[in-house]
């Protein structure tokens, strides 16, 4: 499809700059369409794309929520730094929401299972 091969153009520093922008939105409560215009201009990052994955983190480490799939080196990236940087509450947080990803894609038809095996895969590591 398409959106893999879009998906696949997001590079790791991209993946970077949106999660230290999360950061600042956490911690500052800065504003994330200025944050993801910032992302957009300093690594070339579409914006629009650059407010998903700055969301996905915001949702993943304060509510246990993914609302958009996210690429697979944020996937794995994301619990590295999410467990580094807030603590075992927020990564079972965020590991609860891969699991509930899977669930909603599975429901709706959609290839699903890869959020799991992470999960899986962090949980017994």
């Amino acid at each position: 499809s398409n959106e893999g091969a879009f998906m696949s153009a997001i590079t790791e520093v991209q993946i970077c700059a949106c999660y230290e922008a999360a950061g600042r939105v956490l911690r500052n409560g800065e504003p994330k369409p200025k944050l993801a215009d910032y992302v957009s201009r300093s690594t070339g990052m579409d914006a629009g794309s650059a407010r998903i994955y700055i969301d996905a983190v915001v949702s993943l480490v304060q509510r246990g929520t993914l609302g958009r799939d996210i690429s697979t080196f944020a996937r794995r990236s994301f619990l590295d730094w999410i467990a580094r940087d807030y603590g075992a509450d927020a990564l079972a947080r965020a590991l609860c929401a891969y699991r509930k990803r899977d669930e909603w894609l599975k429901l709706h038809g959609y290839s699903y299972g890869t959020y799991t095996k992470i999960a899986d895969e962090y949980s017994q590591s």
